[in-house]
């Protein structure tokens, strides 16, 4: 843990000491179970909460990429006044199939694993996800062209055309 940003220590104090009275929020989500231990789930500011229940979008990523001809999945949470959050998720495939067939099985999928309430929204094939040159996927970007909110920052990504594909297929419908 650091002790201070550089030259910045009001702002450092700000953003992880001064949230929440004697607690270090660094921004990641863990669970403390009866044993004792925790178990990170991932950013906090990534957990999506569908139906009332919490979980890091990840563990729906997970399952998409199980689906044969599943490359890579992102997956965020939207607003929907019935659930407080939807699922939308979006994929990359190498698969020459149908786009449609494979957007159902992906759902379907998450449906059988998860349950019901956890059908996703929308599920979306597109070319790229936008990434760091850590390969890291970036959700916000994501969220913000599903949104049609200001994507903020893009000098880290390697393809920021990759946002640009994603607002387009959200204004088409």
């Amino acid at each position: 843990m650091t002790k201070a940003f550089w030259q910045d220590e009001q702002r450092y104090l700000d953003t992880y000491w001064r949230t929440a009275p004697r607690k270090w929020l660094h921004g990641d989500l863990a669970m403390k179970d009866s044993g004792g231990y925790f178990t990170l789930h991932g950013r906090s500011d990534d957990t999506i909460k569908v139906a009332g229940k919490r979980f890091g979008p990840s563990e729906v990523e997970q399952i998409a990429v199980e689906v044969e001809g599943v490359n890579e999945a992102a997956v965020i949470g939207a607003e929907d006044p019935l659930k407080g959050q939807a699922l939308v998720v979006f994929l990359t495939s190498t698969c020459r199939s149908d786009a449609a067939e494979l957007s159902r099985i992906v759902s379907d999928r998450i449906v059988q694993k998860l349950g019901k309430a956890f059908s996703p929204k929308a599920v979306h094939l597109v070319t790229q996800l936008p990434k760091t040159r850590s390969s890291k996927i970036m959700r916000r970007v994501i969220r913000s062209a599903y949104d049609g909110t200001p994507p903020g920052d893009l000098t880290s990504l390697v393809n920021p055309e990759a946002f640009q594909e994603i607002a387009d297929i959200v204004k088409a419908g």
